[in-house]
């Protein structure tokens, strides 16, 4: 009842603006416009080798995601689209992670449906100073709050972004207060009491590649973090540029709904990352460097909902490396074949390796590591542009709780723009 109050509220805006706009500026409104069909076939493979996390999760589904874009009455207003639709092909393992295993009844779920995206936005202003805002079912993708697409179909909130720009200066504050997880249909409130999560922030970049990023958020009566971030880009010439970068997260109770509330031990944790990124012609390496301080670092808002990920170089597929006093490192590599003569293929690939975790409250050290690859062909044809095969393959192996996975993703994504 909610999404249809906002719906017929966002007709009503867009009703009531052209009534006072010209056939020029009402023009734009259509000719900007953009829509998308995005086709997504996805096989995923993952099965626990060890007798705390034994689980055989093997499932095909076919997604697909039609998106649509207004452009803007009187340069000013206009609103967004997106319904997502999945169903589950086969389901020959026995966990599943694309779709939610149970439904309210406690029955099985074969498909997805929901209208994932539906927002009103607004700008005003110019090149060097602009304000825009969007509001209703969204993407959210700041240092402190994102969706993530790396299942069948991506997770979204409900929630609204103010974003402002200021000759090169960027600020933005949030708050969201519904989330629809990557393996269902519906918009859900927050677990553990939670009713909505606020974050804000800024960045800035000088003209020399010097940057600074600042961000701060909140989640109610459970969470607070910040994230900030330096980094700095240097041109070596003949095509090469050296990437530097540090950041720090911290992240701390902060309310009576998080479970170490007025406990002896609150929760407290950080984890630092520093990255340098080589990049020349169609080779770029990389080496990261992660150090955990405190507790397991907790980046989940409300600690239950499943959303997206953490801006951190060293989290992978299995792992994102946060234990308890945990110290990282690791290396990558990409490789763009078109020097090669196939253009549209790429292969990236990175291990990571984690020591001196303390996970089990004993005196003993535990270590980890994870090797990943990622494997992407592009179709250059005219007839197939816009269809990508990914093959995402890795193997994880360590003493901790974790327990030792192997997992194998395949992603078919056609992308068909159909205005």
């Amino acid at each position: 009842m909610k999404t249809l109050k906002l719906s017929v509220l966002a007709a009503a805006i867009v009703a009531a603006t052209t009534s006072y706009t010209t056939p020029v500026q009402a023009e734009s409104f259509i000719d900007d416009s953009s829509l998308q069909l995005h086709l997504r076939n996805v096989y995923f493979n993952r099965d626990g080798r060890t007798s705390q996390n034994r689980f055989d999760n093997r499932e095909w589904g076919q997604g697909v995601m039609l998106n649509y874009s207004s452009g803007y009455f009187a340069d000013i207003i206009g609103f967004d689209m997106s319904y997502f639709g999945g169903v589950k092909l086969d389901d020959p393992g026995t966990n599943f992670t694309n779709f939610s295993q149970r439904d309210s009844e406690q029955d099985g779920i074969d498909s997805i449906s929901k209208i994932a995206r539906a927002f009103v936005k607004a700008k005003v202003g110019d090149d060097n100073m602009n304000l825009n805002g969007i509001y209703g079912r969204v993407d959210m993708g700041t240092n402190l709050l994102m969706t993530s697409g790396s299942r069948l179909l991506p997770s979204s909130f409900k929630g609204g972004m103010i974003e402002a720009n200021l000759y090169g200066a960027k600020f933005y504050v949030n708050r969201v207060t519904e989330i629809s997880e990557r393996d269902g249909s519906s918009f859900d409130d927050f677990g553990n009491d939670v009713d909505y999560v606020n974050t804000f922030g800024g960045s800035y970049e000088l003209d020399n590649g010097l940057g600074f990023a600042l961000d701060y958020g909140s989640s109610d009566s459970f969470l607070e973090q910040t994230f900030a971030k330096i980094y700095y880009t240097i041109d070596l010439g003949n095509d090469t540029k050296l990437y530097l970068e540090a950041n720090k997260q911290w992240s701390e109770e902060d309310g009576s709904n998080h479970p170490t509330h007025n406990m002896a031990d609150e929760y407290d944790s950080s984890y630092t990352n520093y990255n340098a990124q080589l990049s020349g012609g169609p080779i770029t390496v990389s080496l990261s460097h992660s150090r955990i301080g405190g507790d397991d670092f907790q980046y989940s808002w409300d600690g239950d909902k499943d959303y997206g990920p953490i801006s951190a170089w060293t989290s992978r597929n299995w792992s994102d490396f946060n234990f308890e006093d945990e110290k990282t490192w690791q290396v990558a590599f990409s490789y763009d074949f078109s020097d090669l003569g196939i253009p549209g293929l790429s292969l990236d690939t990175a291990y990571t390796y984690g020591y001196d975790i303390d996970d089990r409250g004993n005196t003993r050290r535990d270590s980890e590591w994870e090797r990943g690859s990622n494997i992407k062909y592009s179709f250059q044809d005219t007839m197939l542009k816009g269809l990508s095969v990914r093959w995402n393959n890795w193997t994880y192996r360590g003493n901790t709780l974790a327990g030792d996975t192997n997992g194998n993703r395949i992603y078919i994504d056609y992308k068909i723009d159909l205005l």
